[in-house]
Order: structure tokens, then sequence, then C-alpha cells
């Protein structure tokens, strides 16, 4: 036998001030690779003149540093801001 439930609004959401507000992050070779490395970095990220902007949901920063190793500190990126 199937109940019948009856339909009800959740209401309106809270608000969440760290996914509405976004942040630059900077990301530039990481140091300690050679310069034909820090060459190869910065055509595979899109990097102009060894730095690469994005903007992020400060909410998804750490899972974005987390993903890119950044949180380690021995990727092959590293954060410049």
């Amino acid at each position: 036998m199937v109940e019948m439930i009856e339909e009800r609004s959740a209401g309106p959401l809270p608000e969440d001030p760290d996914w509405e507000r976004t942040i630059p992050v900077r990301l530039r070779p990481a140091a300690r690779l050679s310069p034909g490395q820090r060459q190869v970095i910065e055509v595979d990220y899109g990097m102009v003149d060894g730095k690469a902007v994005l903007e992020l949901r400060v909410a998804m920063l750490f899972l974005f540093l987390r993903r890119l190793g950044l949180d380690r500190g021995d990727g092959l990126v590293e954060v410049a801001n």
C-alpha cells in the first residue's frame, strides 16, 4: 500500500557566504623545477608570463588545493598569492 505524504515547502535556503564569494588564485610553476620544466608547466596550464589566475569559490578552495597537490608542497605548480 502506498502512503500519501503531504508536500511541504522547505522554506528559503540559508545564505552561504563561502559559496557566494570568489577569490583569485594565482598559480606559477614550482620554484624547484628547472627552467625547461617550468616552460612545460606554463604551456600545460596555459600560463601567461609564468602565471595563471583562476577565480574559485571560497568553499571549493580546499578541494582545489588538495586536487592539485598544492597542500603537500611537492606539486608541479604553487600558489603565488
